[in-house]
């Protein structure tokens, strides 16, 4: 039976040590063609015909066979029009400030959904964990100062 996860309970899941770990797994796919993905984004806007608001929803599809894990991420965002065509994301013009994507999960191995989970909190923790990777692969082993120049989810993500 699939999870269905609030985001309030997101970070709750698992520590960081642990998604840091997950991440290492799906890298080392990667790097060993062992990741199946998609390259790029898929993406569909509106617009209508009147006025500055559109929609914008966007996906992402990749897996890692060893955490047998295939995972299509659902990006929900409005966009607005500004001058010469530029699109710009609707929370940079004061709309409220929350993706409202989700994460879809299924089993490599039986086809089986496993997760649906929101995307929110998971995007700062999916950053934060790569940054724990790399820190963790290209840090000196005595360092003691760290330094983040970024605000919100993700810093406190890349602090963890």
């Amino acid at each position: 039976m699939a999870l269905l996860i609030r985001d309030e309970d997101v970070a709750a899941l698992a520590p960081m040590a642990e998604i840091v770990e997950a991440m290492e797994i799906a890298m080392s796919d990667h790097a060993k063609a062992l990741a199946p993905f998609y390259p790029e984004r898929i993406g569909v806007r509106a617009r209508p015909p009147e006025g500055r608001q559109g929609y914008a929803l966007t996906t992402q599809i990749g897996g890692s066979i060893g955490l047998n894990v295939m995972a299509v991420r659902l990006m929900s965002n409005m966009t607005l029009l500004r001058r010469r065509g530029e699109r710009t994301h609707a929370d940079q013009e004061g709309f409220r400030k929350r993706n409202w994507g989700i994460t879809v999960l299924f089993d490599m191995q039986t086809g089986e959904l496993v997760a649906i989970l929101p995307q929110f909190t998971l995007s700062g923790l999916r950053v934060g964990a790569n940054t724990g990777l790399a820190t963790k692969l290209l840090a000196r082993t005595d360092a003691e100062v760290a330094a983040v120049f970024g605000s919100s989810k993700v810093a406190r993500g890349d602090i963890e």
